[in-house]
Order: C-alpha cells, then sequence, then structure tokens
C-alpha cells in the first residue's frame, strides 16, 4: 500500500513539475502526454493534458492536442493561450484550427442550422440551405469506422426506405481531396450521400457542429431548426428520418 501511495505522489508531483515549464520539446511533450493517458483515467487525463498544453502552447504536440480537447476550453482560455504563441507557432495548421474555432459560433439543440458549401465525391456542390429548402436532413459527421459495420448496414436499409424527396442523409466526412473521399466511400460502402470540404482542422461546418466525438449525428428540419445534435449515431435522429418511409 505504502508503494502504490509513494507511486502515485511521484507520478502527481512529476506531472505538475511539468506543466509548470516553461519551454520543452516535442518529443518530451508527448512522451509526457501519453504517460498521462495511460496513468490517468480518460476523462482525468484529458483534463490534466489540457492543462499542461495551455500552459505550454509553443509546441506542435501541445498545439495538436489543445485542438482535439478544444471544447473542454473555455474560448477566452484559447485566446489568450494563442497571444502567448511565437510567430512560427502561428503558423502551425492546429493554431489556425483553433483561432477559427474561436470565431465560430458552436451550434446546439434547438439553435438554427449552420450553413455550409462542400462537394460530393462527384464533385457536385452541396449547399445545406439549398435541401432544407425541400427536404430535412440527417447530418453525420464522420465516424464510420467508429459506428461499425451492424450500424453502417442499419443506415443502408434505412436509406433505401426513405423518400428522398422529403428527406436525405448526408455523412460529412474528413476527406483530404475527392479522391479520398470515394476511397472512403468504397471502403464502407456508403449508399447514401456522402460530402466534403477537404479543409481538414479548418472547416468551419466541422467546428460548428462536432460536440466531442465521431459519429456526431445532427437532424434538422425545413424550418432549419436544429432536433438533434449529439454524439453517436442517434435513435431519436434516425426515428425522425423513419417519419419519411415510402
Amino acid at each position: 500500500m505504502k508503494k502504490i501511495l509513494f507511486y502515485l505522489i511521484f507520478v502527481t508531483a512529476s506531472l505538475n513539475s511539468f506543466s509548470q515549464k516553461i519551454k520543452f520539446s516535442e518529443n518530451e511533450c508527448k512522451i509526457k502526454i501519453d504517460s498521462i493517458y495511460q496513468h490517468c483515467k480518460h476523462r482525468k487525463a484529458q483534463s490534466e493534458v489540457l492543462k499542461l498544453c495551455l500552459a505550454n502552447p509553443n509546441n506542435a504536440k501541445s498545439l495538436e492536442n489543445l485542438y482535439y480537447l478544444k471544447r473542454f476550453a473555455g474560448k477566452e482560455d484559447l485566446k489568450n493561450t494563442l497571444n502567448k504563441l511565437s510567430d512560427d507557432n502561428k503558423s502551425n495548421i492546429y493554431a489556425k484550427g483553433l483561432d477559427v474555432f474561436i470565431q465560430t459560433d458552436q451550434i446546439k439543440e434547438g439553435d438554427k442550422y449552420y450553413d455550409f458549401n462542400a462537394k460530393t465525391s462527384s464533385n457536385e456542390n452541396f449547399t445545406l440551405s439549398e435541401v432544407l429548402k425541400e427536404k430535412d436532413v440527417l447530418l453525420i459527421f464522420e465516424g464510420l469506422s467508429c459506428m461499425g459495420e451492424n450500424s453502417r448496414q442499419e443506415l443502408r436499409e434505412l436509406y433505401n426506405k426513405l423518400d428522398l424527396s422529403k428527406v436525405e442523409v448526408v455523412s460529412f466526412l474528413n476527406a483530404k481531396n475527392e479522391d479520398d473521399l470515394k476511397e472512403t466511400i468504397k471502403k464502407y460502402n456508403v449508399t447514401w450521400l456522402a460530402i466534403s470540404d477537404y479543409q481538414g482542422v479548418m472547416s468551419k461546418p466541422w467546428l460548428a457542429y462536432m460536440i466531442f466525438g465521431t459519429p456526431t449525428t445532427v437532424f434538422i428540419n425545413t424550418q432549419g431548426e436544429v432536433l438533434v445534435s449529439r454524439v453517436s449515431l442517434v435513435n431519436k435522429a434516425l426515428s425522425l428520418a423513419k417519419a419519411h418511409k415510402k
């Protein structure tokens, strides 16, 4: 018991000491972050990593982790952190993504929708507001791998039964380019519409709608009301889509 207590005190002291450092190498940061996730429960680990990265932003690994933990931080804290960046780090892609996130309003259930443009795999334009003029939209951000084959098959079966003049099913994927989008569609046998804006961490729709993980499911009606916006493939959203069966 004494050995366990001593070890916990040692790890805690080490993390606290490290978080006070002004500057550290990217590799040192990666090792310490990996250690935190290894020795702490997930929510606690996220908190510790966030604290560490906010205190030490001038590091590529810190900025990357700040980007993925951004919704657990206040925007003022993120603003103050970006203001501390060196000129070199201001051009970091994750720093730019954080800046776009700060300037973008996040959409919650009950809000009006956030409009956006994207491309389909056949390079056609997709504008959310144009689709909403005619039909509801079940919008699913990424998560094809996470949801598993059973859920993907459920979506295929649902899509085949829907009246597509009244509702559209759309996967918004984090693809690098048109070829990447096509490869993902083929890999997961996506039979419904798949789109991307190819903006990666700079994607405003992702920063507006994404919650804390993938898939994030959003259901928007023709009045532009966001009826569902939650992590996972949400049953309520599927039920709203099922109301438009043929």
